[in-house]
Formats: structure tokens, sequence, C-alpha cells
């Protein structure tokens, strides 16, 4: 009687083990549908990219309700519709609701995001934007911007130095606050830097994106410039 017992209890225990297991394949199965499918739906909506790298985040019991406590998005070399491409752009998105049979997302709410965009990377949107502005170059510094052109005054060449700040204005754009200009060496009057100020106009505009993204905040650096701020990926129907 006590072995028919034991023989019972270790059935039940390789019964339940093999449950759990089947249990965790499941869940890492529905996960892995659910990060591939919002990867492939990515290049065709916020934009081409090298590579993006989806993550699920949430319980196995969280997957298996359908719902996911976070779903993070990582890009590199992003080319958005405007043509700006970012060196890496990453998404954290919360309150995640999925459709786990369908590997889809139901709904979901705002993602902070990074986005970065180097040196090489700025010159080459900025050159396109501004091909009235002949030789101009743009050098990257820890807080700062500096701009040179050489354009044709009275048939003279005059490299124009300028010193600018990158900043956020009406949440959506980012400008290069002129501080400073020199013209050949010479420092110039007021007029001069408003006047580039305004044939500058915003470096980046978020409404050009394709998707909603509101700008919080700007780090300039030696080697990138990076964008914070709160965007909404589900404008951009791209799950």
């Amino acid at each position: 009687m006590r072995r028919r017992s034991c023989c019972l209890l270790q059935i039940i225990l390789i019964v339940a083990i093999a449950a759990f297991a089947a249990y965790q394949w499941a869940g890492a199965v529905a996960r892995h549908r659910i990060e591939d499918a919002v990867a492939q739906r990515l290049p065709g909506k916020l934009g081409p990219a090298k590579d993006y790298k989806v993550t699920a985040s949430g319980s196995l019991l969280q997957i298996a309700r359908g719902e996911l406590s976070a779903l993070t998005i990582h890009g590199d070399e992003v080319c958005l519709r405007n043509g700006l491409t970012l060196q890496s752009l990453d998404a954290t998105v919360r309150d995640v609701s999925v459709d786990v049979r369908k590997s889809g997302i139901r709904s979901m709410g705002k993602a902070e995001f990074a986005a970065s965009l180097n040196q090489p990377q700025l010159k080459s949107y900025f050159a396109r934007n501004h091909p009235d502005i002949a030789d101009a170059d743009m050098t990257l510094h820890d807080g700062y911007v500096t701009l040179s052109a050489r354009p044709s005054v009275s048939g003279f060449e005059v490299r124009v130095n300028a010193e600018a700040t990158p900043e956020i204005r009406d949440g959506r754009k980012l400008v290069l606050t002129v501080k400073k200009v020199t013209a050949g060496g010479i420092g110039t009057t007021d007029l001069a830097r408003e006047y580039l100020q305004d044939k500058l106009g915003p470096l980046i505009d978020t409404k050009e994106w394709g998707f909603d993204a509101q700008l919080m905040s700007v780090t300039p650096t030696s080697e990138s410039i990076t964008l914070e701020g709160i965007a909404d990926l589900a404008r951009a129907r791209a799950f």
C-alpha cells in the first residue's frame, strides 16, 4: 500500500513538473512571437533601420492574460520618414495590452524615448536642409555647437563662424540658438546674429517624424546630441 502511494506521488510530481515546463515553454513562445511581430512592423511604420530589437517584459501570468509590464524597443541607424537618420532610438512603452493568439498589440500607453544623432548625421541633415549655405560645417562640443560657412560677399569669400546652443522650442522643435558670430575673425553685430538665427530655422521638428513626439530635453556632447521625450507610438500605426 505504501509503495503504491509513493508511486502515485511520483506520478503526480512528474505530471506537475511537466505541466509547469509546458507552461514556461508556452509563455516563452508567446513572448517571442510578440517581440518578433512588433519588430517586423517597425521598419514600415517608424522607418527602416540597421537593426530593431524588441523586448516584452512581464510575468508568464501577465502574458497569458494579454498584459505586458513594458515593451522596450531599440533601433540602430533608424531612418525616419523625413530623412533624418538616428544613431539610435530607445523607447519604453508602458500599459501594453496584447492579443496573444494574433501576436498583436491591442492598446498601449505613451512611450519614453531617447534619440541620439552623431556629428556626421547632423551635418548631412543640416546640409540637405540648407543648400543655400555654402561650404557649411558643424562641430559638436560639450554643451554647444559651432557652425562655419564660407559665403561669397561682393565676389570675396568670407569665413563666418558661429557658436550656438541646442535648445527645445514649443516642445517639438530643436533649434540652434546663436550666441556669437564672427566674420573673418572679427565679431559682428546683433543684427548679423539675428539674421543668421532667422536663416537657420528649426534644426529638427518632430512633426515630420511620422508619430507624435514631445521633446523634453536635449543633451549635446562632443560625440552626439541626445533628445529625450514622450511619444505616442500608437499613432504611428506600427502595431
